[in-house]
């Protein structure tokens, strides 16, 4: 049987184990931490959004990076300094903030995120798996007119694209979510789609991972991966082994057939 290595146990390593272990394969997961989700995945917002695609890579971003670069509490920050790579990165950014390579993008996340939630949605009925999921659908909803104007056209977009998200009132926000209902008078617009969800991420990790060690996955837990190993002279570089350091002994080799 093929011998898989997982390298960290959040709410994408879990998963990943889940269907690889379903598909047939040996499956080892190593963590540093004592127990899965317990670090981005322990405090994440849980939500599952078609509905929030919209690339950071967008023809609207560059001004706004301007406005944010020296703000500490920025949505996107950017740390200047001397480094050739990072040149390199935003160069690369700023070409994907085309509106042809933005759409594109958009089309790629949203195709993503409907077979994500599809997927999510069939796994909970095959394993009748609870996370305190909610099924109340997202809601997005705009205090500046130019923003509210700025979502129209992506949205309709969205739509052309199977993602069912809707233009809707403020009434209609309000009646959704009644404690919009003091700030109406703020409000110039939202958007809402009806299928997107939201859940307890990090209890669905450690309960998928219950589910994954019970199906015969390895955890290695309190293990911290200190480099991978490749192939040096290879034209297609291939990991062949990592270095580990489970706690309180000494650097190891951990070998499987892929990483």
């Amino acid at each position: 049987m093929t011998h898989i290595a997982v390298l960290g146990a959040g709410v994408v390593g879990v998963t990943t184990a889940w269907y690889l272990r379903q598909a047939g394969y040996d499956v080892t997961v190593i963590e540093r931490e004592s127990a899965a989700g317990m670090q981005t995945s322990f405090a994440n917002g849980g939500q599952i959004s078609v509905s929030h695609a919209t690339p950071w890579a967008n023809p609207t971003t560059p001004m706004k990076a301007l406005k944010w670069l020296f703000k500490e509490d920025a949505p996107l920050l950017y740390r200047l300094r001397a480094d050739k790579a990072q040149l390199r990165w935003a160069m690369q950014f700023l070409q994907e903030c085309r509106a042809d390579r933005a759409d594109a993008n958009l089309i790629q996340m949203v195709r993503l995120g409907l077979y994500s939630r599809e997927s999510l949605q069939q796994l909970r009925a095959d394993i009748g798996i609870d996370y305190e999921q909610q099924k109340r659908g997202i809601m997005h909803f705009y205090t500046d007119q130019a923003e509210f104007d700025a979502a129209i056209a992506p949205t309709e977009r969205m739509q052309a694209l199977g993602c069912e998200r809707h233009i809707i009132d403020i009434n209609n926000a309000a009646s959704l979510e009644p404690a919009l209902y003091p700030i109406a008078h703020k409000l110039k617009g939202a958007t809402y789609t009806s299928r997107d969800e939201s859940g307890n991420a990090h209890l669905f990790t450690q309960r998928l991972a219950e589910r994954c060690a019970n199906a015969g996955v390895q955890f290695l837990y309190d293990t911290e991966v200190l480099a991978l190993n490749a192939d040096a002279h290879s034209s297609r570089p291939h990991i062949h082994s990592i270095n580990i350091r489970p706690k309180g002994e000494n650097v190891q080799t951990f070998s499987a057939d892929s990483h």
